[in-house]
């Protein structure tokens, strides 16, 4: 409506983000062609933004792209954005708008944490993105792979590393007497596993003492927000 009244409309958006979830009727073999024509359009109003189609039709002299990132350490931005903004060449199209040295200083952590079996540093100052892999059992007999619940899946192998990881974080943090009280969000793909991460965090908040705020959560309720430390369970 406000597009139609305008002289002159700008449109700033990202069309490159998680779509619109359309649940599907898994009934649609008993629909007539004419109810399966209205849910197809049905289902295009809802997953392509009408962002999209402009910018698409857009000619070139009208449109441009914001190119430079100043949100995360740039560190988080190569490993796990700049991959969905590249040209037909696959060339990186997306750059950090700081300096190595301006984001290492600009969002600085001090969180060191050694692994309880060997010793090693797995956690340090000098790194923003870690991966953990949780294909190997650190006990005899430990259940890794995941297990289903209904439509959903859960796996309490990861829960249980979360879990670990919030605490030595929690401890880092107090034993440093740091000022800092980070957020946390905490990213699932499924709801069984929100759920059971959900209940774990809730048993074990009144024993933190650094963290302030712990949400758990699905990826497309987090979309769009920001926390100081994100852990995201595959």
């Amino acid at each position: 409506g406000c597009i139609l009244k305008g002289d002159k409309v700008v449109l700033i958006g990202d069309h490159r983000q998680l779509p619109p979830v359309f649940n599907e009727d898994k009934k649609q073999k008993d629909l007539s062609p004419d109810e399966l024509k209205q849910i197809y359009v049905f289902k295009e109003l809802i997953t392509n933004t009408i962002f999209k189609k402009l910018y698409d039709k857009a000619p070139d002299d009208i449109k441009c792209m914001l190119t430079k990132q100043y949100r995360m350490h740039n560190e988080i931005a190569n490993m796990a954005i700049s991959k969905f903004y590249v040209d037909c060449n696959n060339n990186t199209l997306l750059e950090n708008g700081l300096s190595d040295q301006e984001s290492d200083k600009m969002k600085s952590h001090t969180i060191t944490i050694d692994s309880m079996t060997t010793g090693k540093c797995i956690i340090s100052p000098d790194h923003h993105a870690y991966w953990i892999d949780s294909s190997v059992p650190a006990r005899e007999n430990e259940r890794i792979y995941e297990e289903h619940q209904g439509t959903s899946s859960y796996n309490t192998y990861e829960i249980r590393i979360i879990k670990s990881l919030v605490q030595k974080i929690d401890a880092c943090l107090s034993s440093s007497n740091s000022q800092d009280k980070p957020s946390v969000g905490i990213i699932s793909f499924y709801a069984s596993q929100n759920d059971k991460l959900r209940n774990t965090i809730s048993t074990m908040k009144k024993n933190l003492k650094a963290l302030d705020k712990i949400d758990v959560n699905t990826v497309d309720k987090f979309q769009g927000q920001e926390r100081d430390i994100i852990i995201v369970s595959m």
